[in-house]
């Protein structure tokens, strides 16, 4: 038994560096806020 559609290796790392770049994007905005509202971190 073979999948009958198999994702490319490529795509699947493309897409781990793209939720990875995403996380860190949103992770620096929400600092950024925080420190500018003068929430605690």
């Amino acid at each position: 038994m073979k999948p009958s559609k198999q994702i490319p290796m490529w795509l699947t790392i493309d897409v781990a560096i793209i939720l990875v770049g995403l996380a860190i994007i949103a992770g620096g905005i929400w600092i950024t806020n925080a420190r500018i509202f003068g929430m605690p971190v």
